[in-house]
């Protein structure tokens, strides 16, 4: 076998691979045999007829032919393997040379993983400083409401509803007397106050007692996330089913301790403020680690198959239309929703998919030349810790295909590797 590679634009190239007339002849021998199972010739079983008397009955060509689909998949990662090639996607195929005789000629056209000029990344870690970090008394502040918050006692009370009370409440919402899809709920909880509902909606429940009903009308903002409703008038019918007043405890020592193992006030605020802390430094890394990753991405040089780019996309829509099941909706009556085409949210996507290409394309190069490696007990315990997430169905844990986990626990690993060795070159 003779192999011939010419380079093409956006890292492609073209294999021109010769195959000898005697490398190709154990295929044409499998070729007759798989030929001759529909064949029935006296005196022969399908399957066992000589090949001689198969090329006699239906010609040396068609033997040929079938010898060239047996062949061709073979010659192909033979070739690949031998050159190391590290190939994207299915070969474009086309044979150029078959007759009985000669050597088999075909000719394969492939994306492979681009060749990189990385960036400068070692410099670019030094130069990108990461974010001052403080926290600010308000937010301490903030994290003790929430504390008090969510150890309030409640209790239920017959009066009419006041700002801080919890409510529950059936309500139900039409546009133009027709009833909107998903638009009601029961025994629906809130807290007079915190404005977790439309704007407005709140205000409206002021004064109102258990058992009491009520119905009014609310224009939703411009700018909702429902477009089919946003700047609209939604009528509205609710019914009061229950109030609570909400008491909050008292910050002093006594709260502190039945938090947990704290002293006093004082030691709960030192715990707060130092959980506080480690939130914005992990934050803050994040934040660095994306600064930094982009703009190597963006300083680096490379041609991107369009397989890749392709390949992102495909992935990026898998990943949105589990989104949208997981929140109960029908991903076609989605789209027709915010009046887009799963071709124009590809089109939406390029530039993203092509970032995260790149990004990737730069890790596992970065991984590459600082030899990078998890260890296997690491992609072990990874795999373990992935498996755990599974859904468990009837005392059975769903298993996914091994080698696959695998090598997504490995890709996990390494990026996290080449992160914390970036993150060493600061």
């Amino acid at each position: 076998m003779q192999i011939t590679i010419k380079k093409l634009p956006k890292s492609q190239i073209e294999l021109t691979i010769e195959v000898l007339a005697r490398e190709l002849e154990p295929y044409l021998d499998r070729a007759a045999s798989d030929l001759s199972k529909e064949m029935n010739i006296s005196g022969f079983r399908p399957g066992k007829i000589p090949r001689s008397i198969v090329e006699e009955h239906l010609g040396k060509q068609k033997v040929l032919e079938e010898a060239v689909n047996l062949s061709v998949p073979k010659f192909y990662v033979k070739a690949i393997l031998e050159e190391n090639i590290e190939a994207i996607g299915k070969p474009k195929i086309t044979v150029t040379q078959i007759a009985p005789g000669n050597s088999l000629i075909f000719k394969a056209e492939i994306a492979i993983i681009p060749e990189i000029k990385l960036a400068l990344f070692k410099e670019i870690c030094k130069k990108e400083k990461q974010e001052p970090l403080t926290v600010k008394d308000e937010e301490v502040k903030n994290a003790f409401e929430w504390l008090q918050n969510s150890r309030a006692k409640l209790i239920t009370v017959k009066r009419a509803v006041q700002i801080g009370d919890r409510v529950e409440i059936d309500f139900e919402s039409r546009l133009g007397g027709v009833k909107i899809e998903q638009g009601d709920s029961k025994n629906h909880p809130l807290i007079i106050g915190q404005n977790q509902f439309v704007p407005g909606f709140e205000d409206k429940l002021i004064g109102m007692k258990e058992g009491d009903r009520r119905e009014f009308s609310l224009t939703f903002p411009k700018n909702h996330s429902k477009k089919d409703l946003a700047g609209k008038a939604i009528d509205f019918q609710v019914e009061m089913k229950l109030v609570q007043k909400r008491e909050l405890p008292v910050l002093d020592d006594s709260f502190a301790k039945s938090l947990g193992d704290f002293k006093d006030l004082k030691a709960l605020e030192v715990n707060v403020k130092d959980g506080l802390e480690k939130e914005k430094e992990h934050q803050a890394v994040e934040r660095w680690r994306i600064k930094v990753i982009e703009r190597i991405a963006k300083e680096s040089q490379m041609e991107i198959p369009d397989i890749l780019v392709e390949t992102e996309l495909e992935k990026m829509l898998q990943e949105f239309k589990t989104s949208i099941a997981q929140m109960g909706l029908k991903i076609d009556e989605y789209l027709k929703k915010i009046h887009l085409t799963e071709d124009k949210l590809e089109e939406k996507w390029h530039e993203p998919a092509l970032k995260r290409v790149r990004i990737g394309l730069v890790l596992r190069e970065i991984a590459k030349r600082e030899k990078i490696e998890p260890s296997k007990e690491e992609i072990k315990e990874k795999m373990n810790e992935i498996l755990k997430g599974y859904p468990d169905d009837k005392g059975v844990r769903v298993r996914p295909d091994q080698e696959q986990l695998k090598e997504y626990a490995k890709g996990l690993l390494k990026n996290a590797k080449v992160f914390e060795f970036l993150e060493s070159q600061r």
